[in-house]
């Protein structure tokens, strides 16, 4: 997580650098936000059917080398921004499969009754690295410069990847298996999309998160410009304001850590 937001401020710097067009901003954060869109429902059938672990691990390594497109297309001056969108469509289909495996795989971690606390643990950490990261990464680009950014991103997905082989516990879902047809595929995807639709709770809360995404999008493509143009603080500014981000969603889950035992599901939406 340091490594990726790291790697999202120099993206949206180096894309503002290359363009200064907002269009173009908003391109590289569609990029971003199709596969979920596209693969999501696809991904998530085939992650209950190969070991979570190993497959994190998979993501990890190939995204490693993806981010490493960014330095080397940039030092032998190839680097245009039909490869950054490409790139940047690439490392959100591995990140989409990585958090998909991620997030199925704590339940086998942890007892049903430690899910709250383990989850609100996960996103502590991420806000954390997210405000860490966001920071770091401003500073950083002044420092050692925006490409430079990218080493560290990609040495991150390797620390990642090392990291997870000493889970001890398998990823692998008793009884799945590979070898299943094309029409069972389909039948699991209308069994996920069934449930989200008859499940209240759940259905709730993917339209608030398509809402929120929806109104947080252009954050993302503003904030580089605001502190660009407006406050005059340049990539430093930038990181700054999107930790101010990850600030308030920290204090979040905090605060869900702290309650989210003590009320329902529905009341703690």
């Amino acid at each position: 997580m340091l490594g990726n937001n790291s790697h999202f401020i120099a993206l949206v710097w180096l894309t503002y650098a290359i363009s200064g067009s907002p269009l173009d901003l908003g391109l590289v954060m569609m990029f971003s936000s199709l596969p979920p869109l596209l693969f999501g429902l696809f991904m998530g059938v085939y992650v209950d059917l190969w070991d979570r672990k190993r497959l994190m691990i998979l993501c990890d390594i190939f995204r490693c080398f993806v981010v490493l497109m960014f330095p080397l297309l940039y030092y032998f001056g190839l680097l245009r921004l039909a490869h950054i969108y490409l790139i940047t469509f690439l490392l959100s289909s591995l990140q989409v499969l990585f958090e998909s495996a991620q997030g199925s795989f704590v339940p086998n971690l942890v007892a049903r009754p430690q899910l709250v606390v383990a989850n609100s643990i996960s996103q502590m950490t991420s806000q954390v690295t997210n405000i860490i990261g966001s920071a770091l990464a401003g500073v950083l680009i002044l420092l050692i410069g925006n490409i430079n950014i990218f080493y560290l991103d990609s040495f991150s997905f390797l620390f990642s990847a090392a990291s997870l082989s000493f889970i001890t516990r398998s990823g692998r879902v008793a009884g799945a298996t590979l070898s299943v047809s094309g029409r069972e595929i389909l039948h699991r995807m209308k069994e996920g999309m069934r449930l989200m639709a008859n499940t209240e709770l759940i259905l709730i809360l993917t339209i608030t998160m398509a809402i929120m995404n929806f109104a947080l999008g252009p954050v993302n493509v503003l904030f580089p410009i605001l502190s660009e143009k407006i406050l005059q603080a340049g990539a430093a500014g930038f990181g700054f304001l999107m930790s101010g981000l990850s600030f308030g969603m920290l204090i979040g889950a905090i605060v869900v850590g702290k309650v989210g035992s003590r009320l329902t599901k529905g009341k703690l939406t």
